[in-house]
């Protein structure tokens, strides 16, 4: 018999690269290497094109426009997603791969275009950029079938994965798997359910090849504990995906699983239909007729990282600039009315389980945060609501309930993002007594930085009670993206101008 385990609360998993891991991050610098080599063959052969036909063309222009542009390609190919679909897409193809390689070869092709027009006097011919259009495309889609060709080769290839369900359709999903060496899957956990009987049968690989039984689960009626209990064995592992096929009939089971396994970065495919509206990320895919939806904690990439780190410094320091009258005159009235600090510092949980100070502008009267744990009873939320939420706060002075109406005193906080310690868009950074309540399968929203703004502040703030502001926080992580953050930012405008859930 083997024990459902639950990970202690506040433990995050381990740095160290898991199987998906390195598989990712030496995937995506092979087809970077294979996307210039395509960019050289398919720039020379626009030139011996131009040649044959009788095209005169600076040669040498042409190549160092091209040269120059080549850092953009890949940040174009990074944000059209042709990186991200080497770990979304079990099987990866030319097919798969075609549209988004036309719509990054059009943009950047144009691109070229701009940056040759400004380097040369005159005029740049069309049929150059079209040569050169018509020649990357297919360059592109043979430099990465060739880089699929090697990748299948190496060691790194090879990705761990755990099957959980109904007997019949895991034996069939191993069957395929073993079928396609291609997809570089390797099945080293089995939790399977028969019918009729309630128990789970799990196996693991045995040395002379196949998987054999090493113990059983009882069926556990509570939702949570056996979502958790099956995410720590499939973590045990060192497995980081799994395939869901059946064997849980309640929805909501089945829900709080998927929830489960990749808030704690366990990319999960799931076969029919089910909670596959968990996720807006989610990506339909087919395994020999087999339909899969697969949902993958999506993490910043180091590119993804260090441009949203750009966003964050520029936009920061501008707006602070922007700002500063408002901030002068706010804090003359805050001195004015009455005594303490203009600008109040709190203690907030980070990213990493980090403590940092939280700056804003003092909005209560002075020392009235020292009466945090005698107002836990008046809070909306009940004083097990998990965050301390009052209407009509008595601490807060009359300049300050002005300010909290129209967000002003969260002005200050860009300055944490300056720092480092903020993002302009993340999860909302908790006091440290409200950060201690967290349960740990909500541990995926410390990988990021807290956000001044972020899912729970534009869609209703205070009124929006501490577990769905943590369910918010960890599907904004798992499916992180810069067009994400940009739809949210646009969202803060109305939100703040609303005033709603705002007290």
């Amino acid at each position: 018999m083997i024990e459902l385990k639950t990970k202690p609360e506040g433990v995050v998993p381990p740095l160290e690269l898991s199987s998906s891991d390195r598989y990712s991050h030496a995937y995506h610098r092979l087809l970077v290497v294979s996307d210039l080599v395509a960019l050289l063959i398919s720039t020379v052969v626009t030139l011996l094109f131009l040649l044959v036909i009788g095209r005169s063309v600076d040669n040498v222009g042409w190549a160092m426009a091209v040269l120059i542009m080549s850092p953009a390609w890949i940040l174009l190919a990074y944000l059209i997603g042709l990186y991200a679909q080497v770990e979304r897409r079990l099987n990866l193809d030319y097919v798969s791969e075609l549209m988004p390689v036309i719509v990054c070869a059009t943009i950047w092709s144009w691109l070229v275009v701009i940056v040759r027009a400004l380097m040369v006097d005159g005029y740049t011919e069309v049929i150059t950029s079209a040569a050169m259009w018509t020649a990357v495309i297919p360059a592109i889609l043979l430099c990465r079938s060739v880089a699929r060709s090697i990748a299948r080769t190496r060691p790194w290839y090879r990705r761990s994965i755990a099957l959980i369900g109904d007997a019949g359709t895991v034996d069939v999903l191993n069957q395929r798997i073993r079928r396609h060496p291609d997809w570089g899957l390797s099945v080293d956990l089995e939790v399977v359910r028969f019918d009729g009987i309630q128990s789970w049968q799990v196996r693991r690989p045995s040395t002379n090849g196949g998987l054999v039984r090493v113990g059983s689960i009882e069926s556990v009626t509570d939702s949570s504990t056996m979502a958790v209990g099956l995410t720590a064995l499939v973590e045990d592992e060192g497995i980081d995906r799994a395939m869901i096929a059946g064997g849980i009939e309640r929805l909501s089971a089945r829900a709080e699983l998927v929830h489960t396994m990749v808030n704690r970065g366990i990319a999960v495919d799931y076969v029919s239909g089910g909670p596959e509206t968990l996720y807006s990320r989610a990506m339909p895919q087919h395994l020999e007729g087999i339909s899969l939806m697969s949902s993958r904690p999506t993490f910043p990439r180091p590119v993804g990282a260090f441009i949203k780190r750009c966003i964050d410094v520029i936009l920061s320091a501008g707006f602070l600039i922007v700002t500063s009258p408002l901030l002068i005159i706010s804090a003359i009235a805050i001195k004015v009315e009455s005594k303490g600090q203009v600008i109040f510092r709190q203690p907030r949980m980070g990213a990493d389980g980090e403590t940092f100070q939280v700056c804003k502008l003092r909005t209560m009267g002075d020392g009235a945060d020292d009466l945090r744990d005698s107002l836990w009873d008046k809070g909306m939320h009940g004083s097990d609501g998990g965050m301390l939420k009052i209407r009509n706060d008595p601490r807060v002075t009359r300049v300050g309930k002005h300010l909290r109406s129209w967000s002003l005193d969260e002005i200050p906080q860009f300055w944490n993002v300056l720092k480092g310690d903020m993002s302009i868009v993340g999860p909302r950074p908790l006091p440290l007594d409200e950060a201690s309540k967290i349960d740990c399968k909500y541990d995926a929203r410390k990988r990021v930085r807290p956000g001044i703004t972020g899912p729970w502040q534009v869609m209703g703030r205070s009124e929006i009670p501490m577990e769905d502001m943590l369910k918010l926080d960890c599907t904004y992580v798992t499916g992180w993206s810069l067009g994400e953050d940009l739809r949210i930012v646009l969202r803060t405008i109305p939100a703040v101008t609303g005033k709603s859930g705002s007290f």
